[in-house]
């Protein structure tokens, strides 16, 4: 590596790279070059390649130090080019390109760990997303990046550029947990306390905190959906676990109602068209996944009210458990005297009700964002609607009954693309 390329090396370890620090003979580079074009490039925000994350502007440093990261940016600027410009199928020969040389780093060794063949193994799959964000194959590499930031453990991801990696790709991450019914490996201890390390100060328009937030908190219904299911898989035996599941959804619902509710940060960038202040351009996105989030909550709900409506007729206490249940919801509580002129078939009635509308009302609100979303940050929406349409094919797979407000999501996510 030249002195250059090591002195950028010390200079990466910082949350974010201006491209102007770079220095001329490294702008020589034909490919960095390439890159700094698609990093500053005078379209609206919304389509620039810094919605990939921080972790883009960290990468100009590391090029010529890895064949499968250089041939990966190749493959991603070719793809977001083509994407912008609807321009020809060369970006495939990228892509063949890019594919064997990360499969060849990933068998050795000395280099299968990386932070480079991470970064490899994401852009990949933003290429991907930009050449065909329905289709699922793109999982492939998601998962694969997923498992590599696993095996990299979580001091590897501390700060710098594998700290900027992470973040990129936790909601992925948190998304294929859900999707797979299994605990995410984030909410695990020595994981949880990287990401609740301070998020750094890039300047970027985009909410990492925010963001960080919500997937903290499906990090943590993943694993309450394991419970669940672990409860059902017993008969639904157990009243003190019951309760302990209801008290978790409790503080779920209200923390996630909470972000979707609490003030949405405006942009004092004005617009390019007629000079007034705008939205700060990834706040539908962030809404959207809010909303989508608390249908996800509710979701969880409805499957443990389904288990105890399944349990009555074996254990005795479902009735008595149903008034905290009903505190889920922000509703008049009932005396008792009013809690006993109902049997427990209308009560669990009323939980439906209360639910189904909430989920209508949130699907109507998510539909709005996602909308707007679709013109203020296009690449956040494909990355988006590929996640929900992998959760979709997921569930029709498993061939199991399910919530019937999938369908209109899906539907919605196609609308978008």
């Amino acid at each position: 590596m030249s002195s250059s390329q090591n002195q950028l090396h010390d200079q990466s370890n910082s949350p974010f790279i201006r491209l102007s620090n770079l220095s001329l003979g490294f702008l020589g580079s034909p490919l960095a070059l390439e890159l700094a074009n698609c990093l500053s490039s005078t379209r609206r925000r919304g389509l620039s390649l810094d919605q990939l994350g921080s972790f883009i502007r960290l990468v100009p440093p590391r090029l010529g130090t890895s064949n499968a990261l250089d041939d990966a940016v190749k493959c991603l600027c070719a793809g977001y080019t083509a994407w912008m410009c609807a321009a020809s199928s060369v970006h495939y020969l990228h892509y063949s390109r890019a594919l064997r040389s990360l499969h060849s780093s990933l068998y050795n060794r000395d280099t299968a760990l990386s932070a480079e063949i991470l970064c490899a193994s994401i852009c990949l799959s933003w290429y991907e997303l930009l050449v065909d964000n329905l289709n699922p194959l793109w999982l492939v590499h998601i998962s694969g990046s997923a498992r590599l930031i696993q095996l990299r453990g979580p001091e590897k991801h501390t700060d710098g550029f594998g700290r900027a990696l992470l973040q990129a790709e936790h909601g992925i991450i948190t998304a294929q947990a859900l999707m797979e019914r299994r605990p995410c490996f984030l909410s695990d201890s020595p994981w949880a306390a990287i990401v609740d390390l301070s998020l750094p100060e890039s300047g970027s328009h985009l909410d990492l905190r925010t963001l960080e937030n919500t997937f903290k908190f499906l990090d943590t219904l993943s694993i309450v959906q394991k419970d669940i299911d672990n409860f059902e898989a017993a008969g639904g035996f157990g009243y003190v676990k019951a309760i302990e599941l209801i008290k978790r959804l409790k503080f779920l619902r209200h923390s996630i109602r909470r972000a979707l509710l609490s003030p949405c940060p405006y942009s004092t960038r004005p617009c390019e068209e007629n000079g007034s202040p705008s939205i700060n351009n990834y706040n539908s996105v962030i809404r959207c996944e809010d909303a989508l989030a608390n249908i996800s909550v509710d979701l969880a709900i409805l499957s443990l009210r389904h288990i105890l409506e399944a349990a009555n007729d074996t254990v005795t206490w479902v009735a008595d458990i149903l008034p905290q249940l009903l505190s889920l919801f922000e509703t008049q509580s009932m005396s008792e005297a009013a809690f006993c002129r109902f049997n427990h078939v209308h009560l669990l009635k009323q939980v439906d009700n209360i639910l189904n509308a909430e989920i209508d009302a949130l699907f109507d609100l998510s539909r709005d964002y996602y909308r707007e979303a679709t013109l203020t940050s296009p690449l956040g929406c494909r990355r988006l609607a590929s996640i929900c349409r992998a959760m979709y094919l997921r569930l029709e797979a498993d061939g199991k009954s399910f919530h019937p407000i999938w369908h209109r999501i899906d539907k919605l996510m196609r609308e978008g693309n």
